[in-house]
């Protein structure tokens, strides 16, 4: 709880008001020496546990590496969002990620449908927990209106996996938004330590304009799919 531990690895942020820890992954061999580290909160994109599993043999097998430095701080300027929240009537910005079976997912492949967008803080953490069952729960009387319900956060693909399965969700309707690139442009990064995005509804028209939208005040609240539902039949009348 003092984060002695993250501060001896180099993996503590001393900056915001959370103090947490970076994100990242350690590989030891049986003297627990480290043969392979990356730092996820700066390099998501670089990270890859499949080629690390497939090439254990080899990684294992070379001579540990020397201790890297600390990078530091996250910079100023990766904190700050690069857009605004888009208005109703205005065009959703488009973005290409990963959905949970490491396959890209653009914004613009469900043109034709109308379409629910969720931006959530973390999986397993209790509010998102619930509102991703609400919405599984919900998923016939979404498909009858035509409109698919995707959801984002900065989860990476097997975690994203995990708690499909486990709260009924759609695996390929659960993106990955590891850089927090996404969030920047659409204005819903959280900066500092927490580095998160904030929890957001959108819906979008088939053409991919922001019919309606609502930025939630807390990560705690919660907007349950049956408001969205009767909001969506509103708009359609």
């Amino acid at each position: 709880m003092d984060n002695r531990v993250a501060c001896e690895w180099g993996t503590y942020i001393p900056s915001g008001t959370q103090r947490v820890n970076k994100r990242a992954f350690f590989l030891l061999d049986e003297e627990n020496r480290i043969r392979y580290s990356h730092d996820i909160t700066l390099k998501p994109s670089g990270f890859d546990l499949v080629w690390i599993l497939s090439n254990l043999d080899s990684i294992l097998g070379d001579p540990p590496p020397e201790p890297a430095p600390w990078d530091g701080p996250i910079p100023e300027e990766e904190e700050m969002p690069t857009g605004e929240i888009p208005a109703p009537g205005e065009e959703a910005p488009d973005f290409e990620v990963m959905e949970s079976h490491m396959n890209p997912v653009a914004l613009q492949d469900f043109r034709g449908r109308r379409v629910v967008l969720l931006f959530y803080q973390h999986d397993y953490s209790l509010a998102c927990s619930e509102l991703l069952l609400d919405y599984a729960s919900q998923r016939g009387e979404f498909e009858k209106r035509d409109t698919v319900v995707l959801a984002i956060n900065r989860d990476n693909p097997y975690t994203h996996r995990a708690f499909a399965k486990e709260f009924g969700f759609n695996d390929s309707h659960l993106l990955s938004d590891m850089n927090g690139a996404v969030a920047r442009r659409w204005g819903l990064f959280v900066g500092g330590a927490e580095r998160a995005h904030k929890k957001a509804v959108f819906l979008l028209d088939e053409k991919g304009r922001v019919l309606w939208s609502e930025v939630l005040k807390t990560q705690e609240s919660l907007l349950p799919a049956r408001e969205i539902l009767a909001k969506l039949d509103e708009l359609a009348d």
